[in-house]
């Protein structure tokens, strides 16, 4: 691997990180909360299974219990719908 090949795969990442910018905007939304909400919560439960699977697999469980703080802390009050 090159240096040119990271620096331009570096440049794919951070196009796709920014893609949440207008995703989470929609959140703000009266006619896309839910939708937003149940994408975003998908998402986060999805990377927490597969990164804490990961992290015990390879003999690392302490990161899975980290990931359990960091799950509460994205997921917050996304939970549950919000009323009306």
């Amino acid at each position: 691997m090159s240096h040119k090949l990271h620096r331009f795969w570096l440049k794919i990442t951070a196009v796709i990180i920014g893609s949440f910018g207008p995703v989470f905007f929609l959140g703000t939304m009266a006619a896309t909360p839910e939708g937003v909400r149940r994408s975003v919560l998908t998402g986060v439960l999805a990377w927490f299974l597969l990164d804490s699977a990961g992290s015990i697999a390879s003999g690392n469980p302490s990161n899975a219990l980290f990931n359990v703080l960091v799950l509460l802390v994205a997921v917050g009050p996304l939970w549950r719908p919000a009323r009306d």
